[in-house]
């Protein structure tokens, strides 16, 4: 209990304080997982998102909503992660993993509806309660009426770690660069995931 109680004044202290000048946005989310299905809320500087998606499928299932108070947007999600561990049985140097996501996106901020890729490759590595991460991923879109023309979007970067706080509770705090199609960073965000199952 006093793991969530700590957590959750970090959570708030932290959603309210600006960070540093470098960190153009700062995110805050929380989950709440159970055996099927999950619950995501989570705000930045500008949008808030609701998600709903699954905990236990072949593939990665997901709706979401988002909201900046002037456009509403929305979109479904279907993805696919596998992960290998380096090393041996006994002793595994660290696990990397290959994700693909694809989005169909519609709602006020698009003239047309959109469909969204992303491919992404990282590796994590347990260590006691700590589990840092690093990735790299590509988001590449395309547009209705033409779904075939993929196009180049946001390559990104993420590093970070998550911590186990208890049996069933987690925080992830990470540093996600964006940039564009030149690899110059457009936005860094600095974010941190509180993350509970039942």
């Amino acid at each position: 209990m006093k793991y969530i109680i700590t957590t959750a004044a970090l959570v708030a202290m932290l959603s309210s304080v600006s960070f540093a000048d470098d960190y153009d946005n700062t995110s805050v989310t929380m989950a709440a997982e159970g055996p099927a299905y999950g619950i995501e809320l989570s705000t930045n500087d500008t949008t808030r998102k609701v998600s709903v998606y699954n905990t236990n499928g072949a593939l990665d299932l997901g709706v979401q909503l988002l909201d900046n108070g002037t456009n509403t947007d929305y979109n479904v999600s279907v993805g696919k992660t596998i992960e290998m561990p380096l090393g041996s049985a006994e002793s595994t140097f660290a696990t990397v993993y290959a994700s693909a996501d694809a989005e169909y996106n519609w709602g006020d901020s698009y003239t047309k509806n959109e469909m969204h890729f992303t491919p992404k490759v990282g590796a994590k590595k347990i260590i006691g309660s700590l589990t840092p991460f690093g990735e790299v991923g590509y988001g590449l879109k395309s547009i209705e009426g033409d779904y075939a023309d993929i196009d180049r979007d946001t390559p990104f970067a993420e590093v970070g770690t998550s911590v186990k706080l208890t049996n069933n509770t987690s925080l992830k705090a990470s540093v996600l660069q964006s940039m564009n199609t030149d690899w110059k960073k457009t936005d860094r965000e600095l974010g941190l995931k509180l993350t509970v199952q039942f």
